[in-house]
């Protein structure tokens, strides 16, 4: 019986657990997970608080989910008209645009007004406060100036009940964000320039850990090992000898468990940068010396992430094939 079977089974128990520990009362307003099924194992091995892939959902999820959305923001904030969803800055990313596309639609399709806004200054004309934008399948966003916006917001000319923010905040939080009194969800304090994989790693594998033990499960099975490791610089030898060696160990840890459960596959690992997304400053590891061969390309690809932020912190995570 595969992992995700064995789910199936005991959806009953887990989701009487879940209740128990108040864990849905605790969610985000809405957040994405990468999932691996090995067969063997099942893990999840990325989460993002602000996910850019609703253009990918079908047209049923989508009709499903606004209702769900719609109390979801009502239960936030009660009585919830007019919604300011900021976004990425990255408006040369058509794909992108289609995720914006229909994250707008689900908000006014759930029955709200909404103004779309980003930090666009470097688009807009003369005396112009907002630039049209084309989604790859030709959708047409109208994107207003963040700063003209909440600047408005705060004279009275523009009212505004509620911020969603679809911007991971790699960067900090927008000056725009500070003095303003309407409520902001995800709160941008979660956003990746204060929020580490290793840290959220810890506290799942805390609670699949908790969960997983009252039925008696080796949480490993649904679980990904990781060490993180910090203050490293990718261009010196000494450091990559360093993550080699936390590699290395980590390895031996995930051959152990294969060992435990017959399993034939190869253990690998993933390096990846301990805060950030898009899949930037993210290498495959199957040999732990080879990172001591890394040329300076690959060194400078993992050296910087969205935004040419620098990656100091990484964390090595057990691959699940």
């Amino acid at each position: 019986m595969s992992c995700l079977q064995y789910l199936f089974e005991q959806k009953e128990s887990i989701n009487n657990l879940l209740q128990e520990l108040e864990i849905g009362k605790q969610l985000p307003l809405y957040y994405s997970v990468d999932i691996r099924d090995a067969g063997f194992k099942l893990s999840v091995v990325d989460t993002n608080l602000f996910p850019s892939g609703f253009n990918n959902l079908s047209g049923l999820d989508l009709n499903r989910s606004q209702p769900i959305l719609r109390e979801s923001i009502l239960e936030l904030v009660p009585n919830t008209k007019r919604i300011l969803l900021v976004i990425e800055n990255h408006t040369r990313n058509t794909w992108y645009l289609e995720n914006v596309y229909v994250i707008q639609q689900m908000l006014i399709e759930s029955g709200f007004q909404v103004v779309v806004s980003s930090n666009i200054t470097d688009l807009l004309e003369a005396n112009c406060h907002s630039v049209r934008l084309m989604s790859q399948n030709a959708h047409e966003l109208v994107v207003f100036d963040l700063s003209k916006c909440i600047s408005d917001m705060k004279m009275g000319i523009q009212h505004f009940d509620f911020v969603f923010l679809n911007n991971d905040l790699i960067s900090g939080i927008p000056n725009e964000f500070n003095d303003i009194s309407i409520p902001i969800y995800p709160s941008p304090k979660l956003g990746w320039h204060g929020r580490m994989k290793s840290q959220h790693f810890s506290l799942a594998n805390s609670l699949i850990d908790s969960i997983l033990g009252k039925l008696h499960l080796d949480p490993w099975c649904f679980s990904s090992l990781f060490k993180a490791v910090s203050d490293v610089d990718i261009h010196l030898e000494s450091d990559r000898q360093l993550l080699a060696n936390e590699a290395s160990v980590l390895i031996q840890s995930i051959q152990e468990k294969y060992d435990q459960y017959g399993i034939k596959e190869k253990p690998f690992v993933f390096l990846k940068a301990d805060s950030g997304t898009y899949g930037m400053g993210v290498q495959p590891i199957e040999d732990p010396q080879n990172l001591l061969n890394i040329n300076r390309k690959g060194r400078n690809k993992l050296a910087v992430g969205k935004n040419s932020t620098p990656i100091t912190n990484y964390i090595l995570q057990e691959g699940v094939p």
